[in-house]
């Protein structure tokens, strides 16, 4: 089984910055392992194709706020 987890990392004025994780895990053993993990970027467009403005979304917890910051500095970079 392929078990895929995401985590909105910021949401930025028509994008957001996505982590995704993938881990199999053996079904008849239980064991699991990380199989990829990386950083996404969406734009959102509304009917018509145009960019489309995206609602907040607010870090609340230590690691929520963490992942918030680099985003910025990730998207800075970019």
């Amino acid at each position: 089984v392929v078990v895929i987890s995401s985590h909105i990392n910021r949401v930025f004025h028509t994008t957001m910055e996505v982590s995704v994780t993938v881990i199999a895990e053996d079904l008849l053993t239980g064991e699991r392992r990380l199989c990829n993990d990386g950083l996404m970027v969406f734009a959102a467009i509304d009917e018509l194709e145009r960019p489309a403005v995206v609602s907040q979304v607010m870090p609340v917890s230590s690691q929520e706020i963490r992942q918030f910051r680099l985003a910025r500095e990730r998207r800075n970079r970019r």
